[in-house]
């Protein structure tokens, strides 16, 4: 028997997107139950006194995530390519690979 976890996102070819769907999901489940817990406690009017500052703190993060992957892209542009030996098996193997190829396009 399949577990309901498995069956229920079956029809994507790669899984990886299912974390792209349930994370949101659940975020958005969390935040409902929040919300009608924070409605009943009538706590709404304190949260709406800090959310200028979380926006700020928000608008901060963005920024500095902004300007450090701006000055690692810099940084890698300055440094440009660097092109590493192959190792003896890697050798091999490529050519291994490259006689391989050459020989079904032969037959």
């Amino acid at each position: 028997m399949k577990s309901i976890w498995s069956t229920l996102y079956d029809n994507v070819k790669d899984r990886r997107y299912a974390v792209l769907f349930f994370a949101p999901l659940a975020v958005l489940a969390c935040l409902a139950i929040v919300g009608g817990i924070a409605e009943d406690l009538g706590a709404f009017e304190h949260i709406a006194a800090w959310l200028p500052w979380a926006g700020g703190l928000a608008a901060a993060w963005a920024l500095v995530w902004v300007a450090r992957a701006i000055r690692r892209a810099r940084k890698r542009r300055r440094e440009g390519w660097e092109r590493k030996e192959l190792s003896s098996d890697e050798m091999r193997a490529a050519r291994s690979k490259l006689m391989r190829d050459r020989n079904r396009n032969r037959a």
